[in-house]
This record gives C-alpha cells, sequence and structure tokens, in this order.
C-alpha cells in the first residue's frame, strides 16, 4: 500500500466521517469529564471508531488517538496514523462551528501527510510531503506580511496551566497587532497555512493537535518548532510554534523572555 493511495483514501475518510459528526450532533448525547479541565463526548469517541476501522480495512497500521488514555511518548511513531476525531471538542458541546476532525500518517517519524476537515463550513485542508498544500482542491501559502506589528497571532486557552503561560501572552499582545483565541488547534494551524492567520502558538500541545496541521503550514510554505527554535520531535512534542517564517524569530525571542 504506498503513502500515494493512503493519502488519497483519508480524503474520503475524513469527509465520511464529517458527515458522521454533523449528523449525530443533531442527536443528544453523552458528555464525559476526561481531565479536570477537559471534556469529551460519546461522539468523540464514535467518529474516532469509524476512522479507525475504515483506516484497518486498508491495511495493518499503528494509532495514536487523542481519546486515547494509555499512550506515553515512548511510542514508535511508525507507520502511525495520528487521529483527532474532534478537534475543539469544547466549542462542538457549546454549539460554535471552531471544530474539526485530523488525520496525520507518520513513518520514521516524519508526518507523510495531514488532512484537517471542518464539518461546519465543509473545508479541507491537506497537504503530502514535497506535495504542496491545497484548501479545497486549490493550492494555499502562508501570509506574506513581514511585520509583526501588523500580525494576528493566535493563542491558545490554557491559562490555567501557569503565570508563564499568561506573561507569555501579555508579551505577545504587546508586540502584535491583535490575537485570536479560537479553540482548535487543528483550525489555527489552517488558518495559518492560508495565509488568515500569521501565527499560532501552543504553550502545551500533544501529537495529535499539531501532526496534520504541521505538515500542513510547512507545505504551504511555512516554519514549525519547538519554542527553541529546534524542528519537532513529535514523540515528545510540548511547545510549539507554527508560523508564515516572515518574523519567526521575533516570535521565539518574544517567547524565550519567559522559558
Amino acid at each position: 500500500m504506498t503513502v500515494e493511495y493512503l493519502y488519497e483514501e483519508c480524503q474520503e475518510i475524513i469527509l465520511e466521517a464529517g458527515q458522521l459528526l454533523k449528523n449525530t450532533r443533531k442527536k443528544d448525547y453523552q458528555i464525559i469529564l476526561k481531565d479536570k479541565n477537559e471534556f469529551i463526548t460519546e461522539i468523540d469517541l464514535s467518529v474516532q471508531k469509524y476512522i479507525v476501522d475504515r483506516i484497518n480495512s486498508l491495511g495493518n497500521y499503528n494509532f495514536i488517538l487523542e481519546e486515547q488514555r494509555n499512550f506515553n511518548d515512548k511510542q514508535k511513531i511508525e507507520n502511525c496514523f495520528v487521529i483527532d476525531p474532534i478537534d475543539g471538542t469544547h466549542n462542538f458541546i457549546a454549539g460554535l462551528p471552531n471544530f474539526a476532525i485530523a488525520i496525520a500518517y507518520l513513518d520514521q517519524g516524519v508526518v507523510q501527510f495531514g488532512i484537517i476537515h471542518i464539518p461546519e463550513n465543509g473545508d479541507t485542508y491537506n497537504a503530502m510531503i514535497n506535495l504542496g498544500a491545497y484548501k479545497n482542491n486549490e493550492k494555499i501559502k502562508v501570509s506574506k506580511n513581514s511585520d509583526i506589528r501588523k500580525s494576528i497571532v493566535a493563542y491558545d486557552n490554557q491559562f490555567y496551566k501557569g503565570e508563564k503561560i499568561i506573561r507569555n501572552y501579555e508579551n505577545i499582545v504587546k508586540s502584535v497587532f491583535t490575537t485570536r483565541i479560537l479553540g482548535s488547534a487543528c483550525i489555527d494551524s489552517c488558518y495559518v497555512s492560508d495565509g488568515s492567520l500569521d501565527a499560532r502558538i501552543l504553550n502545551s500541545t500533544k501529537i495529535y493537535d499539531i501532526a496534520a496541521g504541521s505538515r500542513i503550514v510547512e507545505e504551504a510554505g511555512g516554519i514549525v518548532t519547538d519554542f527553541h527554535g529546534e524542528k519537532i520531535n513529535f514523540s515528545k512534542v510540548k511547545s510549539v510554534i507554527l508560523s508564515s517564517g516572515m518574523f519567526h524569530n521575533k516570535l521565539l525571542k518574544i517567547i524565550s523572555a519567559e522559558n
């Protein structure tokens, strides 16, 4: 089974999963407390199962799943699908439109392709290594804005995790034109890739939040690093900046003041 074939098949699978998500959202569903500050729903689990079952019908693969409690950072990332059935579950529960489905395929620790589908507006972003990034089959590129003072930067909403995250945000606000907190790392990655946003900063993230989006941003001409400017190690991903690359180093310096 070639990577190209998997890429094409997963573009169909994610659309099917999106339709399932839209159909089941209209019904009553159970909300489950996952962690102290995080919920999931039974729909997360049903969409995840649908995607896994469809991919398993194509061959024998490893999986790293968003709704997976036993994942550890030492898990081997080879011939592996990374799936987030609903990125932005809290938006989903609240009736807000900012949620997405993400599928990435990694081999030898490298994201071979990433696909993100936004069910509420039907947009699909996808990219395969060395083949460019696309939104609804049209090629996309990151923003050409080179002035950080005119930039729009998205941030995460995990202020409860510590003062450092608050201070990072304060420093960013002082340096850019404006900020956004949209509640979905995957959607923010898409917006960086098509130039709607100049950057997205993630203080504390997981592989399933960033795998698909990192490939899309890079193929659109952007840069993805950790807070030290190093290439992402997906076996122990934590703090990440995705940007157009026009002032990536400036963002790193702003963040490094508190890290």
